[in-house]
């Protein structure tokens, strides 16, 4: 609900002779506030009979006032792909598991975003703020791909060949990607080189020794020695 003081003060500015009819419903909201309301249908009732307000010219400007304006339904990102005919379909995700994993990959965005910025202004800080949360993303996405490969019995599976995606409906699928012999050279063409991984599906957050030395690089930072 807007606001009744500020409500006024906006009609009033459209119009200044209404003062002497509006003016009295805000003191009386001082008085009483807990009226509130009742000052709202004494305002609205005013509005909709007095002559001098129905027939105003700039009734137009101040029914404008009034207007709600619709709050655009803001679509959050994701970086799930969509399940293709080509896809073996294992099951849909779990509720619970679904959202942890949304959850996830708004993380794994924000800070795509955040590590962009740093690159910009070549800030040490973000550089380490980019590299302390993408190593607890990493800790987190090794989590939820242990749930999900316990879920739908994947142990038995290579992680590569299966990856998580969007249906049409909107629900997270695990799929399998790894396409049927039969398909031949045709199939694997268009297959792309994955790495060797364990760490989870695709769309999530993955890092491993080598990409973790890259990103050390990429942020500037001195990579650690190879163990021996």
């Amino acid at each position: 609900m807007k606001n009744l003081d500020k409500t006024i003060d906006r009609i009033l500015k459209v119009d200044p002779t209404l003062e002497e009819k509006l003016v009295p419903i805000k003191n009386k909201l001082k008085k009483f506030p807990g009226r509130r309301l009742s000052y709202w249908k004494e305002l609205l009732a005013l509005l909709n009979s007095d002559p001098s307000i129905v027939n105003n010219p700039k009734r137009t400007e101040i029914s404008k006032i009034f207007n709600v304006k619709k709050r655009t339904s803001h679509q959050q990102l994701n970086s799930f792909k969509m399940v293709t005919p080509a896809d073996r379909v294992i099951g849909v995700i779990p509720e619970n598991f679904s959202d942890e994993i949304k959850r996830h990959d708004r993380e794994y965005i924000a800070i795509a975003k955040l590590n962009v910025e740093a690159v910009l202004t070549d800030s040490t800080e973000l550089k380490a703020e980019v590299l302390r949360r993408g190593t607890l993303l990493e800790i987190h996405n090794k989590k939820i791909w242990l749930k999900l490969r316990d879920y739908f019995k994947l142990w038995d599976k290579p992680a590569n060949n299966c990856t998580i995606k969007k249906q049409e409906n909107g629900l997270l699928a695990m799929v399998d990607t790894q396409p049927p012999l039969y398909s031949g050279m045709a199939g694997m063409l268009g297959r792309p080189q994955l790495p060797d991984s364990q760490s989870g599906p695709s769309g999530i957050f993955r890092v491993d020794p080598n990409s973790l030395r890259q990103l050390f690089q990429a942020l500037g930072f001195e990579p650690p020695p190879d163990d021996e």
